[in-house]
């Protein structure tokens, strides 16, 4: 029974370091210099069996030649990209974002979409998901799974707990509009102690500007759903709100809003989108850098919002 547990055991451990490997071969040029087996060794913390036995595998199955230069290392002679993809574990990609209700977040998720969509290998889907603290909860049990946020919930996260990394941020994007402080028409001088300002604890962002706005006005924070927080103050269950400048304020006739003090918003981290990643997701950062062309998707996002061309997600 022991042996049979300790076999199970190595068996595991080879395909996960073969798993590892074939993702950083997937990404390689023929020609190019591989990683040393010390790489892996450190990298994954396996023993030099392992890694080798992975290799041996990868070689039997014709899915990469290699050519040995002595001490230059080994370089990629040959790779089968569709045996080695099958390897990787890649079976689908899942993009978490919040619900696109916004045009800024329609935008962005219509260009990401058609972006990765070029690639039918990576079979890749959006789970849209409220609340950047909810999605970097999912982040830890959702293989192969990126997040969408805003730079500055991105750097919260990162700074709680070091299994997430940004992988990369996504330039000259917009992820949404600055906040601004939302209340009920001809209501911002009744500000008062004891009033209610609606708070979503799920959001970094959205959390950390009210709370600040409640320490300002001393009023209580309310725990209130993003989605829900301009019918809260409609329905008179809360005094005020920080809220994306989104058109969606448009729509409701008795509402108004100013800008927050200047010191409360994050500048350019609040609207910045970036991908997080957790780290126990190997190589998925690279492979979405590989993938994803930035000024392309700069360019169609612009196109979506100047309503040059049309958004998939309404």
């Amino acid at each position: 029974m022991t042996d049979t547990l300790d076999r199970n055991t190595i068996y595991k451990k080879v395909g996960l370091v073969l798993r590892a490997i074939a993702r950083d071969l997937y990404l390689m040029d023929t020609s190019e210099q591989i990683p040393t087996i010390r790489h892996y060794v450190d990298a994954l913390d396996v023993s030099r069996r392992t890694v080798q036995d992975a290799m041996t595998q990868m070689i039997e199955a014709d899915a990469i030649r290699l050519e040995r230069r002595g001490c230059k290392g080994s370089y990629l002679a040959y790779k089968d990209s569709k045996k080695l993809y099958l390897m990787s574990g890649w079976a689908s990609i899942t993009g978490m974002m919040p619900v696109p209700l916004t045009d800024g977040l329609k935008s962005l998720a219509t260009a990401i979409y058609q972006s990765l969509s070029k690639y039918p290998e990576l079979s890749f889907s959006f789970a849209f998901i409220q609340g950047s603290v909810q999605r970097a909860e999912n982040l830890k049990h959702m293989p192969s799974t990126f997040m969408l946020c805003s730079l500055s919930a991105a750097k919260a996260i990162c700074e709680s707990s070091n299994e997430y990394q940004i992988a990369f941020t996504l330039p000259n994007c917009l992820y949404a509009k600055p906040f601004v402080l939302a209340y009920r028409k001809g209501e911002k001088a009744s500000f008062k102690e004891g009033g209610k300002l609606g708070c979503d604890h799920s959001s970094h962002d959205q959390k950390f500007l009210a709370t600040k706005l409640a320490e300002l006005y001393q009023m209580d924070c309310v725990d209130t759903p993003y989605v829900g927080l301009l019918k809260a103050l409609v329905d008179h269950r809360i005094d005020a709100t920080a809220y994306r400048s989104e058109t969606s304020l448009t729509g409701h006739p008795g509402l108004e809003y100013t800008e927050l003090p200047q010191d409360f918003n994050f500048s350019d981290d609040v609207t910045t989108p970036v991908v997080l990643v957790h780290r126990k997701d190997y190589g998925l950062a690279e492979l979405l850098k590989d993938k994803i062309d930035f000024s392309e998707l700069a360019e169609q996002q612009k196109l979506i919002l100047e309503e040059k061309a049309e958004a998939m997600f309404r």
